[in-house]
């Protein structure tokens, strides 16, 4: 995926976000004014992010590892060894943003 769809979609997310968030306020007016929203936000982004390093594995996309930096990773894991890995750094991305949302 290209670099700028990537910041489109982070962007219109973020405005959806935003819009919903409003939309809240305005209609349970003060039950809403009493919750600490940001460790919502930043659980959620969490949780996103993991995600989207899952799929982006399942899916194959093969860019995040061809890049110069990763080879020496490459060399050491293989090409099944760095997708595992990922796999995994998106796993243990959702599943921290799950209990983050769950304990908040």
């Amino acid at each position: 995926m290209e670099q700028n769809k990537v910041i489109k979609y982070i962007g219109v997310i973020a405005l959806i976000a935003l819009i919903g968030f409003k939309f809240a306020r305005r209609a349970f007016g003060d039950a809403i004014e009493n919750i600490a929203i940001m460790p919502y936000i930043f659980a959620t982004l969490f949780v996103i992010f993991g995600l989207y390093i899952v799929v982006a594995v399942r899916e194959q996309h093969d860019d995040f590892v061809t890049a110069d930096k990763y080879l020496m990773l490459k060399k050491v894991l293989g090409d099944c060894g760095i997708k595992v890995f990922y796999y995994c750094i998106g796993l243990f991305f959702f599943i921290i943003g799950s209990i983050m949302i769950i304990y908040a």
